[in-house]
């Protein structure tokens, strides 16, 4: 008795593809919407791998020079108050659109700064309900594309 190792590839490839599309609809304004650009953006599917005991393929939140994947743990897990300081020499450069606490913002633009308290942030978790939503779905997708060949001679037996 073998499986079909092209079938199962295809199958839990079309799967997370389902669910990295739904993670990307969850975090946009077609879905919960307030999360930030960058996260629906930063979501990719890895390249899957197929052995004699099964198989597992990755949905990842890749860099694409921001700082996604950390953006995509707070968001679903949260931050802890914490400071944010510049990565290099230089201070931190933020957009007078982008600085609320100031009515009106200050004149100058953009503003400087060495370090920014940041006050954190509760979680808002999106990748259960994600999976929640399509589960079902990448099942189905999964059981359509498995194949189990039973060798009895030269004769053989393909179950779906």
């Amino acid at each position: 008795m073998i499986f079909n190792k092209a079938s199962l590839t295809k199958g839990i490839t079309l799967a997370a593809n389902i669910l990295a599309n739904e993670i990307r609809r969850v975090t946009t304004k077609e879905g919960i919407g307030g999360y930030p650009k960058a996260i629906p953006d930063s979501i990719t599917v890895g390249t899957a791998d197929v052995t004699d005991m099964g198989a597992s393929i990755g949905i990842f939140s890749v860099d694409k020079g921001e700082e996604n994947v950390e953006l995509t743990l707070a968001f679903e897990l949260g931050a802890k108050p914490h400071k944010i300081e510049p990565k290099g020499d230089y201070p931190l450069r933020i957009s007078r659109e982008s600085w609320p606490n100031y009515s009106p913002p200050p004149d100058t633009d953009p503003l400087f700064f060495m370090y920014v308290n940041h006050p954190g942030m509760k979680p808002r978790p999106f990748l259960d309900q994600a999976f929640q939503n399509v589960y079902a779905k990448m099942l189905d997708t999964i059981g359509q594309n498995f194949e189990l060949r039973i060798l009895a001679g030269p004769k053989v037996e393909v179950i779906k």
